[in-house]
């Protein structure tokens, strides 16, 4: 029988943060961080909006991209806090109907380890093979979440004392809401209904419907053709207006399976796996030809523009292959004969990244736009091995004396 707590966000041990001082070295951030986060957020300069994000509908979204500071205490509050390695599940035990940018369940079942995604083609093999679908979007969910509801995450879930989960909710908000682009966000969102969702999910069960949420995507299903689905919506309106949240009533969806190849998360859940719609898999096989194409041209192959094609294709042969498609490994083949070659010019580049690194090594190799150098240093060496092996050989030996600390 299903306890209820599998249904609650709650704190998996004990281990807490006491004090301000406490939560300044389980950060390892000091004063002087925290006095220039306050003069950040006073001066307007803590996020810069990104433009030319667009939403279904057309209009702009509103993402931001955090300062370095503000971006690198939240990923340090992401590593410590919602997902810490140690332990290996994090502070969290996140409710199974829950999916999106929650981690992984790790679950060791007579010395073996078993690992449950908990990615958008997980969320929606719950639902495959029922009758009738439900899909609820949550509209302009991370706008409408407040600081209110953050500081609770870190209060009620967390069990954090008011300063500190005061801190804590300013570091992960932006104008008192929590921004789309902050690192801290998609963990905040998946959390945001843990005082609310529980009750309603439990509710559902006990009619038989599946639940399932994937960040502002509410999914519920049921075995029985044309479920009346009324109560069910009624319920979920009241649950999100608790929380100051809207519905985007112009996505609000019933469907059955009878009358339409249903799609949950991009992906057909008539079958027992879920499966691509066949006009994408089709569009798959056509980027790949297309791309053999381009090859064809070996200067073109050696072209930031083919490197850029090849990657978008690769991503979609990778979406096909994490299904389970019969013929993506054969796509998969094709896309890897015929891989990005490098250029005179790359060798110029790489030198360039490898001597930026070797000047700043001392002063940054802890930081995070460190790492990131890093990293990009060695993509650009791993295409510059396909034809310049010598060089690259030689970089590679350089960039290794240089190797960023853990950040």
């Amino acid at each position: 029988m299903t306890s209820k707590y599998e249904y609650h966000v709650r704190k998996r041990t004990n281990r807490s943060i006491p004090s301000i001082k406490s939560l300044k070295r389980a950060l390892s951030i000091s004063d002087t961080e925290i006095d220039s986060f306050y003069e950040l957020i006073k001066e307007g300069k803590a996020y810069k909006r990104v433009l030319g994000h667009l939403k279904s509908s057309g209009d702009e979204r509103l993402v931001y991209d955090p300062h370095p500071l503000v971006r690198k205490i939240q990923r340090l509050i992401n590593s410590r806090v919602f997902n810490p390695r140690k332990p290996k599940e994090g502070l969290i035990v996140w409710p199974p109907y829950l999916y999106g940018s929650v981690p992984n369940t790790v679950k060791v079942i007579k010395g073996k380890v078993e690992v449950t995604s908990r990615d958008y083609i997980s969320c929606a093999k719950n639902h495959c093979l029922t009758k009738s679908i439900l899909k609820i979007d949550i509209k302009d969910f991370y706008e409408n979440i407040h600081k209110s509801d953050v500081f609770d995450i870190f209060s009620k879930v967390l069990k954090y004392p008011d300063d500190v989960s005061t801190l804590l909710a300013d570091f992960c908000t932006y104008k008192d809401k929590i921004p789309q682009g902050g690192l801290t966000s998609s963990f905040i969102a998946s959390a945001v209904l843990h005082d609310v969702e529980p009750k309603l999910v439990q509710r559902l069960h006990k009619k038989k419907l599946i639940y399932t949420r994937l960040a502002d995507d509410i999914t519920v299903s049921s075995f029985t053709n044309n479920y009346d689905f009324n109560l069910c919506i009624s319920l979920i309106k009241e649950m999100l207006i608790s929380k100051d949240l809207p519905i985007n009533e112009d996505k609000l969806v019933i469907s059955n399976h009878s009358n339409s190849a249903t799609l949950v998360h991009g992906l057909r859940v008539n079958f027992k796996e879920p499966r691509l719609p066949e006009d994408e898999i089709s569009k798959i096989r056509a980027s790949v030809r297309s791309l053999e194409k381009l090859a064809q041209d070996s200067k073109y192959r050696t072209s930031r523009d083919y490197r850029r094609s090849h990657s978008i294709c690769m991503g979609r042969v990778n979406r096909m292959q994490s299904i389970g498609h019969n013929k993506a490994r054969q796509l998969m083949v094709r896309v890897l004969k015929i891989l990005p070659l490098p250029s005179y010019q790359d060798i110029i580049t790489s030198h360039k990244l490898v001597y930026k690194l070797e000047k700043s090594f001392k002063k940054d190799k802890c930081e995070y736009f460190y790492k990131r150098l890093y990293n990009l240093a060695q993509y650009e060496l791993n295409i510059l091995q396909r034809s310049f092996s010598r060089e690259a050989h030689e970089l590679r030996n350089r960039l290794k004396r240089v190797k960023p600390n853990e950040v």
